[in-house]
């Protein structure tokens, strides 16, 4: 399966940390836009390795979507600013 956002990688790897289930994948793959990459792993040290770079990549993932929202303040004539 391959994941298209850093975001969906990072939490698929932490549930396969916590289940457990990371002894048995040993690749996860990624693919956004005209870009793919094949992570491949043996050992929890280079999972772990991988992890750190995949929450990195995720955060700014998350920071580059981010928005900014503006408040409404009401003007002195009671229309909204």
């Amino acid at each position: 399966m391959a994941f298209t956002t850093w975001t969906a990688l990072k939490n698929q790897m932490l549930d396969d940390l916590a289940s457990g289930n990371w002894r048995h994948v040993s690749e996860y793959s990624f693919s956004s836009g005209p870009s793919s990459r094949s992570f491949k792993f043996r050992a929890l040290e280079e999972f772990m390795k991988l992890l750190r770079e995949v929450e990195a990549r995720a955060a700014e993932e998350t920071a580059d979507s981010a928005c900014t929202s503006y408040e409404m303040i009401p003007t002195r004539s009671g229309r909204w600013s």
